[in-house]
């Protein structure tokens, strides 16, 4: 069977609904195609927290202010379309430090946030605790950094794409891609194990499946998977009240008393398993941090494969070398949350308008 559209979009996770909310409501002809539901993969699987920008001028720090300013009226215009409770809240969130090089770490990045007109808040250990009262008893001090906000990711993306759908996106839902349809002008499609779709544009937002599909195009997309498990506690409400970020280690509350411990980052291939040594790790630093969650009972635990752009300097986006009719859209890491909104529009932009409102070179494939 043959299908056609202006854009195909492969991958269904949040860069992909992103993409196609944004193409579909402009008019464009969008499908998007997906080997099982929409969204569950290292989308489904992410604690759904949307960090502050960090410190910094370079291309990547703008690309991640730029989605921290669009990630919010995007997510309030969402919520407005569907019944769907996406869970968006502005926790803020809290670093706190326990040693003298932990504290010290701390004040010199008070220092580069102020520098760039960031917010942030330094607290004493006293004023921490009153606003966090389960923080551990050798706290030295925390900072609070009020950009810090959160979603209930799963729901956002259930959300996104019945809103896309609804603005005229049309599902390929549990087909996996083989290859991309390459001809001497170009990408002109791609093919399912049972359908070919023709298409104008093709956008790969496959995460980290997407390397192994760029190669049947012949183009060398360096990008590979990093696992990462988070463990789900099942807590009161308010036992903890604000993202509380470790060094290695994150703790997220729900509005319901859910709590989210993560995430490890692992180079472990496509092996999505929960392992001992993992949640270990996880727990351990978590019990550092916050010793009150150790009665809580446990409800779950789960890995994803983040997409991680093995070159410095952020995600791949835009078109693919000497592949017209291609466009990129992954190796988003540990940020694919936070940019996914800012990502649908410039790649709208550039598919539509032939230029997008920020450069989009640092993140060239062919960097």
């Amino acid at each position: 069977m043959s299908l056609t559209a202006d854009v195909a979009i492969v991958g269904a996770g949040i860069v992909g609904c992103c993409t196609a909310y944004e193409l579909s409501r402009a008019g464009a002809n969008c499908l998007l195609v997906d080997a099982q539901e929409a969204g569950r993969e290292a989308s489904w699987a992410s604690a759904g927290v949307i960090t502050h920008p960090p410190p910094g001028r370079g291309p990547y720090a703008r690309l991640r202010r730029l989605g921290h300013e669009a990630f919010g009226p995007f997510a309030e215009e969402l919520q407005a379309q569907t019944s769907i409770d996406i869970g968006y809240h502005r926790t803020g969130s809290l670093e706190p430090y326990f040693t003298e090089e932990e504290e010290a770490e701390a004040l010199r990045m008070e220092t580069r946030l102020r520098s760039d007109g960031l917010p942030v808040q330094r607290l004493s250990a006293g004023e921490a605790r009153a606003i966090e009262p389960g923080l551990a008893e050798d706290l030295r001090g925390a900072l609070f950094q009020e950009n810090d906000h959160q979603v209930r990711n799963p729901r956002f993306l259930r959300a996104l794409a019945e809103s896309a759908v609804r603005k005229g996106t049309r599902l390929l839902l549990h087909h996996r891609v083989i290859r991309l349809l390459r001809g001497d002008s170009g990408i002109f499609g791609l093919e399912t194990a049972t359908e070919t779709v023709h298409a104008t544009t093709v956008v790969l937002a496959a995460g980290a499946w997407s390397r192994a599909l760029a190669d049947t195009a012949g183009l060398n997309l360096k990008v590979e998977p990093v696992k990462g498990q988070i463990v789900q506690f099942e807590g009161p409400s308010g036992l903890l009240r604000h993202i509380v970020h470790g060094a290695d280690v994150y703790c997220v509350p729900r509005a319901d008393g859910l709590v989210l411990v993560g995430a490890t980052v692992e180079q472990a291939g496509f092996d999505k398993r929960v392992t001992l040594q993992g949640m270990h790790d996880l727990l351990g630093s978590a019990l550092r941090i916050f010793p009150g969650l150790r009665g809580l009972p446990m409800v779950g635990a789960w890995a994803g494969l983040r997409p991680y752009a093995a070159r410095p300097g952020g995600p791949f986006l835009g078109p693919a070398p000497g592949l017209p009719g291609l466009v990129i859209a992954t190796g988003h890491y540990r940020n694919g949350i936070l940019l996914a909104p800012i990502t649908g529009r410039l790649v709208r932009e550039l598919i539509l308008d032939g230029k997008t409102s920020m450069p989009l070179d640092p993140f060239r494939v062919d960097r």
